[in-house]
């Protein structure tokens, strides 16, 4: 046993130890990255909004999430504004729309996206928003245990797309 990495075993290589403590199995990463998309499509579908596409980033879209610190972003590029200062000004909206949409959806409202309510709705909550972001913490069950997942959903519009490629 190292008095410098607790758990870690006489004899045990390096990696070995990283693996069993650190980095998530496949079968964890399987079902966060199973919520996440979920979640996009969920995003995809909100009343009100025409959603060009989600970008997804993050740990888990690197592929760097740890067990136990797993966390998206997503940037979601919304059609329908002209240009940036248009967003801009639409941004506290949209941002309380995002949040009524993703913690307190219409019953129901899922059935026609999922086969079954997805059990990250049961469990998600904001933890901080400002005029540029919104960011949940999601819980996704693995091992009997719920696991935390940061979603920080990020408004945005496709600038390059509107002004021409240079």
């Amino acid at each position: 046993m190292s008095r410098y990495l607790r758990g870690y075993a006489r004899g045990e290589s390096l990696e070995k130890f990283i693996d069993r403590t650190i980095r998530p199995p496949n079968d964890f990463k399987d079902r966060v990255n199973h919520t996440v998309d979920q979640v996009v499509r969920y995003l995809h579908k909100m009343p009100g909004y025409s959603i060009q596409e989600v970008v997804k980033s993050g740990s888990l879209g690197k592929g760097t999430s740890v067990l136990s610190d797993a966390d998206a972003d997503m940037v979601v590029f919304f059609n329908g504004y002209k240009d940036i200062e248009s967003l801009i000004a639409h941004k506290p909206q949209i941002i309380s729309d995002i949040w009524k949409y993703m913690c307190n959806p219409s019953p129901g409202w899922y059935s026609w996206i999922f086969p079954s309510k997805p059990e990250w709705m049961d469990s998600i909550r904001v933890l901080k928003y400002n005029e540029y972001f919104i960011k949940f913490m999601v819980y996704v069950q693995y091992q009997g245990r719920s696991e935390p997942v940061e979603v920080d959903v990020l408004p945005a519009i496709d600038v390059v797309a509107r002004h021409g490629k240079t």
